[in-house]
């Protein structure tokens, strides 16, 4: 039976309290797997591969119903010195308070993900550029605040940059869109990092 697939059995008669038991086990078994599954362990944020499932679904909708969607890339500047002047379990200790700082921000809507290393991506159906870059900028502003401790009991603090993008004819699929962002996040970076650029917003371009 178990070599079959079975999860479980019960012996006859059945005794309706026990089934119900069972039953209930077995599906908090089966949600908590797809939340392992679904979720960075780290962070706290979705796994990217989940993630793109539900974007393409949002873009589909957007395109159907008119609404805007639009995507912000996030990125932690100069990660790789953090790792290497306090160690990975520090660096371990950044991504866990950014990935959760998102994830808490942002609406249950949204689609936080960590796309990546340092990376992480953010879907919002429904919201123009310009507001979620309001909303990314406030992020920003808020990491800046927090102050991270070392081994050793020194303290430090980062900055993120972040590249924002919305759907429209030239990002007709999710990588389009996805590489309009990573491009704008590109320009923030070569543009002195901690700030959040538009694409195609000259302000922010400038």
């Amino acid at each position: 039976m178990f070599e079959a697939g079975a999860d479980d059995y019960v012996n006859k008669p059945i005794i309706s309290a026990e089934l119900l038991t069972r039953l209930a086990n077995c599906v908090e078994r089966a949600q908590l797997y797809r939340r392992l599954a679904e979720t960075d362990g780290l962070t706290g944020a979705s796994m990217r591969r989940q993630s793109v499932r539900v974007l393409g679904r949002y873009i589909r909708l957007a395109r159907r119903q008119s609404r805007p969607f639009s995507v912000a890339i996030l990125d932690v500047d100069h990660f790789k010195s953090v790792n290497d002047r306090f160690g990975h379990n520090v660096g371990d200790r950044v991504l866990s308070r950014v990935g959760g700082l998102l994830v808490d921000t942002f609406r249950v809507e949204d689609v936080v993900a960590r796309w990546g290393g340092e990376e992480f991506l953010v879907g919002m159906y429904g919201t123009a550029r310009d507001d979620a870059a309001t909303r990314v900028r406030a992020i920003l502003s808020e990491v800046r605040d927090i102050v991270f401790q070392d081994d050793a009991g020194g303290e430090f603090s980062i900055t993120i940059s972040g590249g924002v993008a919305e759907l429209s004819d030239a990002s007709a699929t999710l990588d389009d869109l996805i590489r309009i962002a990573d491009d704008a996040l590109y320009a923030a970076k070569e543009g002195g990092r901690d700030r959040v650029i538009v694409a195609g917003d000259p302000e922010t371009a400038d």
